[in-house]
């Protein structure tokens, strides 16, 4: 690999750049459920931290891409255990760099709600009636609401089955 001495954040086009939605129109069938698991750089993780080369690179670029996402089935409840029809329900990765995993739904009127192509991982989930559009993507607004998301881990080719508390509006 060539590269000039710097600092470099890796893209996986299309998939680290395509918004889940995008998805089934852009791929072709074999990718569209693909997701970037890793990108290491000798023992360096660079997916997550970026790369930083001080010298001409000594190591392999590792790319590992996963193809086996989970799902999430869901229902949005009121404190009282009352369905809630047309709540925003948002989930978001622990480690936030990774907005590629950032996903966002609307509960239908009977309060369900279903997330597909769920990348594996650590994920905490959030859901409001009353929310402006892209709000989850403000580190001071989520700050506030942090401790009200719902822990959860999303195992490969798995269903997750979760109801989550919609937070009253700031």
């Amino acid at each position: 690999m060539d590269a000039t001495p710097g600092n470099y954040r890796i893209n996986v086009a299309p998939i680290l750049n395509l918004t889940p939605d995008l998805f089934a129109s852009a791929l072709p069938v074999s990718l569209q459920n693909a997701y970037v698991k890793s990108i290491r750089f000798g023992a360096a993780d660079v997916l997550n931290t970026g790369l930083r080369l001080d010298r001409p690179p000594d190591a392999l670029l590792e790319i590992v891409i996963g193809t086996n996402p989970g799902m999430i089935v869901g229902n949005v409840i009121d404190p009282n255990g009352k369905a809630i029809p047309d709540a925003s329900v948002v989930i978001l990765p622990e480690t936030r760099q990774r907005i590629d995993f950032f996903r966002a739904v609307t509960s239908d009127p009977s309060g369900r709600f279903e997330l597909e192509r769920v990348p594996p991982g650590d994920y905490k989930i959030f859901a409001w009636t009353e929310i402006d559009r892209d709000a989850w993507f403000d580190s001071e607004f989520m700050r506030e609401c942090e401790s009200r998301g719902t822990r959860l881990h999303i195992s490969e080719g798995t269903q997750t089955n979760v109801s989550a508390t919609v937070i009253p509006a700031p």
